[in-house]
């Protein structure tokens, strides 16, 4: 019982650790510039990339 408590205290944690959620990206390169995105983010279909929530603390 104490793995199943310990799995869902750190499942919470992180949960209340949320700090930016839905993040998304659009870049708008300037003539000439190619742009490659190494995140396996998706690009949406207006262009934009949705992000992965962000935890604080958690390096970008």
């Amino acid at each position: 019982m104490a793995d199943l408590y310990d799995s869902f205290d750190e499942e919470l944690a992180l949960l209340q650790a949320l700090y930016w959620r839905q993040i998304g990206l659009k870049l708008l390169p300037a003539p000439g510039v190619l742009v490659e995105m190494l995140s396996p983010a998706v690009q949406q279909p207006d262009g934009s990339w949705r992000m992965t929530d962000l935890a604080w603390g958690a390096e970008c």
